[in-house]
């Protein structure tokens, strides 16, 4: 691990997205490299981390509109740094806005799991997953963003954090489910 000296610290900050970022390149190159050339022929799953990020990159640079079809799992973890990042990342959460129609699908996955994103993001992420069965998310604001889910869903996996009374009262859960969450459940 190699500590930055004291002269050259920048200031705290998370990025927002960036168009020319090496490490968010290279995850689009990767993806278009293994779709376009049919390398992995096997690979079933996905991982995309974003570390000190906003949640804007991903659409705003079609990070995913090139994906391997053959790949059924699809991970998005953002994690942050440090006690002023996590306070900046809360209010990232609480101001996302976004109900993009993005151009782009991935319909061979089947699991997305969410991890550190507001559940606008959550919802987002999983109208580009139409064959979508499993979704595993932490920290939902309300679960109203979500309905209605592809009439394929079978299973959402709520991550309660550890002081989660209430949780369900407060991610409205019981109106979700009425307002279809879950396509045309009995139960």
């Amino acid at each position: 691990q190699v500590q930055p000296s004291i002269n050259s610290r920048r200031p705290t900050c998370i990025r927002l997205y960036s168009d020319n970022e090496p490490s968010a390149m290279s995850t689009s190159t990767a993806l278009y490299n293994i779709s376009m050339f049919g390398f992995l022929p096997h690979l079933r799953s996905v991982c995309v981390e974003y570390v000190n990020w906003g949640f804007d990159d991903l659409f705003d640079q079609l990070r995913l509109a090139v994906f391997p079809p053959r790949v059924e799992n699809l991970e998005v973890r953002f994690k942050y740094t440090g006690p002023v990042l996590e306070m900046l990342a809360g209010r990232l959460r609480r101001s996302y806005a976004r109900r993009c129609s993005p151009t782009w699908t991935i319909p061979g996955v089947k699991r997305l799991t969410v991890s550190g994103a507001p559940t606008g993001f959550v919802a987002d992420l999983a109208w580009t997953c139409p064959n979508l069965e499993m979704l595993d998310i932490d920290e939902p604001g309300s679960l109203l963003w979500l309905a209605p889910l592809p009439k394929t869903f079978r299973t959402l996996h709520l991550r309660i954090p550890e002081r989660g009374e209430g949780m369900a009262y407060k991610w409205r859960l019981g109106e979700a489910v009425n307002g279809g969450l879950f396509n045309q459940s009995k139960t």
